[in-house]
């Protein structure tokens, strides 16, 4: 209730609905995920650094966010992408460990899981494009989602079967949506500010093979 109050307060007056969603649900899942995470952690020593890093981190978010609305004349998105795509790593970790734990050590739903963490990379992936401003008027925007689900579920059932411990696990799925988001980014406006039909055949290529190679894995983990 605090962050949306200040989320709002800070935000909530200068931005259309879109834009205030996206500067809302960064933090709300970023404290959501850490206090799930914390629930894992055993050592003192490191439930007081978690305690000190999520401090912090919101500290500078909402500083951030003062700052750019308040000081500047003129707010810049792109200014935000550092401290959003920092946010964004952390509770992806947070979340993928957190919820492969659960599975290990409670059993908890491999569906509910999926569809958890399949949905929370697609919404960053989502702002990601919000972030680089890159919106697409050519209405092929739904296949970047679609394509980038895929990839989420398969990659959130392989690691599954993986036997790593749960937080390498996250460390993975961080690694695969941090790599995924920012070739995407690259390939697809390389030349240009909007996408163009060769962005998308880059895009394409880049995403079937990464599909390919995900496919052939969960093949020889089930085999």
């Amino acid at each position: 209730m605090i962050i949306v109050l200040n989320t709002w307060y800070l935000t909530g007056q200068k931005l259309d609905r879109t834009d205030f969603l996206n500067f809302l649900y960064t933090p709300i899942l970023f404290v959501g995920s850490s206090l799930i995470f914390y629930a894992f952690l055993e050592s003192p020593v490191i439930k007081t650094m978690m305690i000190f890093l999520v401090t912090v981190s919101i500290f500078w978010y909402f500083n951030k966010i003062f700052v750019e609305f308040y000081k500047n004349q003129v707010w810049q998105l792109s200014s935000f992408k550092p401290i959003i795509t920092y946010l964004q790593v952390l509770t992806i970790w947070f979340m993928g460990s957190a919820f492969f734990g659960l599975i290990i050590l409670l059993n908890f739903s491999l569906v509910l899981t999926v569809i958890i963490l399949a949905l929370s990379l697609v919404l960053f992936l989502n702002q990601q494009i919000w972030l680089a401003d890159k919106r697409s008027s050519s209405g092929y925007e739904w296949l970047i989602y679609l394509i980038f689900l895929f990839i989420a579920v398969e990659c959130v059932i392989i690691l599954e079967m993986i036997p790593f411990s749960y937080y390498f696990k996250g460390f993975l799925i961080t690694s695969i949506f941090y790599l995924f988001s920012q070739g995407l980014l690259i390939n697809l406006f390389k030349d240009n500010d909007q996408p163009s039909k060769k962005n998308y055949q880059r895009l394409l290529i880049f995403a079937s093979s990464l599909i390919l190679t995900v496919l052939i894995f969960n093949y020889l983990i089930i085999k």
